[in-house]
């Protein structure tokens, strides 16, 4: 896939240049956690064979790149914009000494590849060690995952002010009432994005993961 495009924002016909100019001065971010009912999407996973952890990467960066708030950035001009997409960052975890590497799959529009990518990307990165492998494009989104434990509240302090790139981290998911819920916290720079823009953000993907086949 060609090399992402920074598309800057017209500022004479930005909606959000006043909320932008006036967050980023303050340097304010916000957390938040809601639960999204995954049962349909797991059940997709267990009947095709599909390991869940890249599929919700895959649906997770799918849904933010449907959105430009979540794609904000500044250019080396200082000119506010959005990537023309984004890929993700995210950790793979070592059992055998309890340590992480983070690592960036390419974005790819087509949902089978980016799967198969991620996954052979996890696999070898399994083997490596350290917190950061391999390159990281400046058009990223920031995931990560707490799978050994359901989350009612995640909070993520960053002291850079000037990071706009969401980060996304998922818990562990319970089942109850014929439905299954994970718990989905998102850290936004109030700058790029408004709590508008995240429920849309968990509106999407619920309605991804009950409509998921990445066979089709």
């Amino acid at each position: 896939m060609k090399k992402a495009e920074f598309l800057p924002f017209d500022p004479e016909n930005w909606p959000r240049r006043s909320h932008f100019e006036h967050y980023r001065k303050s340097g304010c971010s916000f957390n938040l956690t809601a639960k999204v009912n995954i049962r349909s999407f797991l059940d997709t996973c267990r009947r095709t064979g599909v390991r869940s952890y890249p599929a919700l990467a895959v649906l997770v960066t799918q849904t933010v790149n449907r959105i430009p708030e979540f794609r904000t950035a500044v250019d080396a001009d200082g000119r506010p914009g959005y990537w023309e997409y984004v890929s993700p960052s995210l950790p793979v975890f070592h059992e055998e000494d309890h340590t992480f590497s983070c690592f960036c799959t390419p974005y790819d529009p087509d949902a089978r590849n980016f799967y198969d990518a991620l996954t052979a990307d996890l696999e070898r990165r399994s083997r490596e060690r350290g917190i950061l492998l391999g390159e990281f494009p400046p058009n990223l989104v920031h995931l990560s995952c707490l799978p050994w434990f359901p989350t009612t509240a995640f909070s993520l302090e960053l002291q850079d002010a000037g990071c706009l790139a969401p980060v996304i981290t998922w818990g562990r998911y319970e089942s109850a009432d014929g439905r299954t819920l994970l718990p989905v916290s998102l850290r936004l720079n109030h700058a790029a994005a408004d709590g508008w823009h995240a429920s849309l953000f968990l509106r999407l993907l619920e309605e991804s993961a009950a409509n998921f086949n990445i066979l089709s």
